[in-house]
């Protein structure tokens, strides 16, 4: 670990002392992209943001690849993969939202007609 005495924060402070690239991170843990099996090394910054807070990373094994901290929060190529029937919104929370959304917005126009009588 690097430093488990670390003083502690508040965790809104923790959030805004992140870590934003990949490169950094390698370089805190003492890592090349070589010791990264999984490592996708033309990943796009867009498709796979980084945000770690100093104080997670200061959490991760110096040097070793496989720390699960580290990896939580590696990019993956398996990420990148298509998948056969994956959907994007498997609760169907987008027509959930239109359908109740389309129906309170009829039961205020009813409700204003009711009241017009």
């Amino acid at each position: 670990m690097i430093n488990y005495l670390q003083p502690q924060k508040n965790w809104q402070m923790q959030l805004s002392d992140t870590i934003n690239t990949l490169d950094e991170l390698l370089t805190i843990l003492n890592l090349s992209e070589l010791a990264i099996t999984s490592y996708q090394p033309k990943y796009k910054k867009d498709q796979f943001p980084l945000r770690v807070p100093r104080s997670f990373v200061a959490k991760m094994k110096v040097g070793d690849p496989l720390d699960p901290l580290l990896l939580q929060v590696l990019p993956d190529i398996q990420e990148l993969q298509q998948v056969s029937g994956y959907v994007a919104d498997p609760l169907a929370f987008i027509v959930a939202i239109v359908f109740v959304s389309i129906l309170i917005t009829n039961l205020i126009h009813q409700n204003k007609n009711i009241s017009n009588k």
